[in-house]
C-alpha cells in the first residue's frame, strides 16, 4: 500500500524511523551532506548521479572541480571521497587541492592520485558535508 502526503509548512522536534530510534531535526539536517557526486573521470567526464552539484570541470588528468547548484556557507566544509581501483597503479586516493590557502565556497577542486600520479578514474566518488549558505 502507498500513498501520498503533500504538506506546505511542517514543524518537527523529533523524528522517529520504522525501527523506532529517534532522532532530532537539528541532528538529520546537520549530518547529511550538503552535495554529493558520483562521476566518471574518463574522457568526456560525465555524472551519473548528484545532488547540489550543477556541473563538473575537467581540468586536466584526474584534476577536477565540482561546481555547486548551492553555495557552501564558509570554507570549513570537509571533503571524502573514493575512486575505483585500476590494477598495477598503485592504492587510489581522492583529495582536495592542498596547494592553495583557501577553498572555495562555490566549487571544490579535487585530485584523483594513484601512487603519488594524477589520473583519471571510472568511477570518482565525492560527499561534502558543511553549512550551506
Amino acid at each position: 500500500m502507498s500513498s501520498t502526503l503533500t504538506v506546505t509548512n511542517l514543524t518537527a522536534t523529533n523524528i522517529t524511523d520504522g525501527g523506532g530510534t529517534t532522532s532530532t531535526f537539528a541532528n538529520v539536517v546537520d549530518g547529511s551532506a550538503k552535495a554529493f557526486v558520483n562521476f566518471n573521470g574518463t574522457g568526456t567526464v560525465a555524472i551519473r548521479g548528484s545532488q547540489n552539484v550543477t556541473s563538473l570541470t575537467d581540468n586536466a588528468s584526474g584534476d577536477y572541480d565540482i561546481n555547486f547548484t548551492n553555495n557552501m556557507g564558509n570554507s570549513n566544509y570537509c571533503t571524502t571521497g573514493s575512486c575505483a581501483y585500476v590494477s598495477g597503479t598503485g592504492q587510489p586516493n581522492v583529495g582536495h587541492n592542498l596547494n592553495t590557502t583557501t577553498k572555495s565556497t562555490t566549487d571544490e577542486h579535487i585530485f584523483v592520485v594513484y601512487a603519488q600520479s594524477v589520473s583519471d578514474s571510472t568511477f570518482v566518488e565525492v560527499a561534502i558535508h558543511g553549512d550551506l549558505a
